[in-house]
């Protein structure tokens, strides 16, 4: 044994001994000797334990090494109480190898010392730290049982989903199969080709001009409260029998109308317009209102609901076509069978076209949706003009 390392045991020595103890060794050697033949009997004693309880450590230990293995497949936070877990367990396993040898070894010498109360101590030590471990490892356990059940949960309704999205493509599937089969055939029908439209035609303004170049201002101005004045639209609309819903949408949209002409009016003056251009200004500023707001949305919605067998509609549209007739508004007359390049067809009417494989029909009006409304002004150069708010017509087209 080398100087230091006994120096260092005379020194610890010396710090726990009572002074008794001091008088018993005057050799410095042998209080070394002494205490090292202590201590090691102390290690001894500690290390020390009967061969029963060991097995029965070993046997749980054992046990803890098992309900490892179990969860060694488990990933992110329990796989690292895994590892934790398992170097706890051999260093513990490393420990008992250690102490099986030292108690073969007393064996062989014919002596094996009962465990002393501080080794006792350390056995119920380490029974608490393996019943925590078995008791934390049941509780991952649970934990991965609750999260496989609601993975599979998860798969189910994954499947279900699945199985519904199928079945809402199969109803589409079908629904536009119905669709492809509902539309206008490619060949024409042999529909008359003088038939006329099925709504009322405007003919008493075709030849009239309500503001001239010779108009007065108060005449231009009795046109335009007259313009302004919806009140015959707004009482028809409340009293037609027509849904509070629809009923409410034709109102707002009357009322965007006239507040589109009150707009439209205040911007110009009639006091303050040249006579060659009072007819063409007023008119055309009536014209694209009742284009924009009237006949392109009020009275196209309307003709539809008339032609899906909705009565209780033509009591509105009969007041508008009176309100457009008395500020001078007419509709012209076509016919279904005509050619959309016939006269001012193309010019009157817009077109939606229907694909047909008959060339012979190619450019033929098979159905009229709603007339074109014309009002006549002069313009500049004091010659006669008309304003057209355009109709709708369905015409074939050849491919």
């Amino acid at each position: 044994m080398s100087k230091n390392i006994k120096i260092g045991k005379l020194a610890v020595f010396n710090m726990y001994c009572s002074d008794e103890f001091e008088q018993r060794f005057t050799n410095c050697e042998e209080k070394i000797d002494y205490c090292e033949n202590v201590i090691s009997q102390y290690i001894t004693s500690f290390d020390s334990c009967s061969k029963k309880d060991y097995n029965r450590l070993e046997s749980k230990i054992s046990g803890l090494q098992e309900a490892l293995k179990q969860i060694y497949s488990v990933s992110g936070d329990k796989a690292d109480l895994v590892v934790n877990s398992n170097e706890i367990v051999n260093k513990l396993a490393a420990r008992i190898t250690k102490l099986e040898g030292e108690v073969d070894s007393l064996k062989q010498r014919g002596s094996i010392p009962s465990p002393s109360t501080e080794q006792k101590r350390t056995f119920e030590d380490y029974d608490k730290i393996i019943s925590q471990l078995a008791t934390h490892i049941k509780e991952q356990d649970n934990k991965l049982n609750s999260l496989e059940k609601q993975l599979a949960n998860a798969v189910s309704e994954s499947q279900k989903q699945a199985e519904y999205i199928s079945a809402l493509e199969k109803k589409l599937n079908a629904l536009t199969s119905v669709k492809s089969t509902s539309e206008t055939p490619k060949t024409a029908p042999s529909a008359p080709r003088t038939k006329k439209s099925d709504f009322p035609e405007l003919k008493a303004n075709s030849k009239k001009v309500f503001i001239t170049e010779k108009s007065s201002v108060e005449e231009v101005k009795e046109y335009i409260r007259k313009a302004i004045d919806i009140t015959g639209m707004e009482t028809a609309l409340e009293t037609s029998g027509i849904d509070d819903k629809n009923r409410n949408i034709y109102n707002k949209l009357l009322n965007s109308y006239q507040k589109e002409l009150i707009n439209d009016f205040n911007i110009i003056n009639a006091n303050e317009l040249e006579s060659d251009e009072i007819s063409s200004t007023v008119i055309c500023v009536v014209g694209k209102a009742v284009s924009r707001s009237v006949t392109d949305k009020i009275v196209t919605a309307v003709c539809d609901r008339i032609r899906r067998g909705q009565s209780e509609y033509k009591v509105f549209l009969n007041a508008i076509n009176s309100y457009l007739e008395s500020i001078g508004f007419y509709t012209e007359q076509i016919k279904i069978g005509e050619n959309i390049t016939k006269g001012s067809n193309s010019i009157h009417m817009n077109p939606v076209y229907t694909p047909t494989s008959d060339r012979t029909m190619h450019g033929i009006i098979y159905d009229i949706q709603t007339l074109p409304y014309l009002i006549n002004f002069i313009d500049e150069n004091e010659n006669k003009d008309v304003y057209v708010c355009k109709g709708s017509c369905a015409v074939y087209r050849s491919e």
